[in-house]
């Protein structure tokens, strides 16, 4: 196995999965039709391997936060969630190995992204402590910069406009 794809099947296996995790519960309703959201659970490939969580991923925190040369993804997976974490990362290689081989995929623009600030060279860091996922995104290129923190501004703000939808579902399920 090259280290290309040791690499590409950690960052997407760990990154993608914890740090959509919180996100992916709920798409655009205006964009359900016509093309893929930015976190798309229900077409995108890649987060296709979560959706047996799609219920769950609420308790899943998630915060992006902005560095000089980058971006930091800090993720916490509750532990009765853990196990079936591990089986949709499993998901995630399988599918990153069909990308690798050359197979077109269909990809929210979060996974989109991602693999697009790999094709710029951005450097990428996966660290797991204790219950804590932290992804890093970096580089010494100031235009990969832009991207990175581009993407990083793009996810946060949607991912807020994700949880206010939640809650508005939150609240018509027990309203009934």
């Amino acid at each position: 196995m090259t280290v290309r794809r040791i690499s590409l099947t950690v960052i997407f296996g760990l990154l993608v999965s914890t740090s959509l995790c919180a996100v992916a519960t709920v798409q655009d309703d205006e964009k359900q039709d016509k093309e893929i959201a930015w976190f798309d659970m229900d077409h995108c490939e890649i987060c296709k391997n979560m959706a047996s969580m799609k219920d769950s991923m609420h308790r899943i925190k998630w915060e992006t936060h902005m560095l000089d040369n980058g971006m930091i993804t800090v993720s916490v997976v509750p532990d009765d969630m853990k196990e079936e974490m591990a089986k949709a990362e499993a998901g995630i290689e399988k599918t990153v190995a069909k990308l690798e081989q050359g197979e077109q995929l269909d990809m929210c623009g979060f996974c989109h992204n991602y693999g697009k600030l790999m094709m710029l060279g951005a450097k990428f860091k996966e660290l797991r402590t204790v219950g804590v996922n932290i992804s890093i995104v970096t580089s010494s290129e100031p235009e990969v910069v832009k991207e990175i923190h581009a993407m990083g501004k793009k996810s946060i703000i949607e991912h807020e406009k994700m949880l206010k939808k939640i809650g508005t579902q939150t609240k018509l399920k027990t309203d009934k």
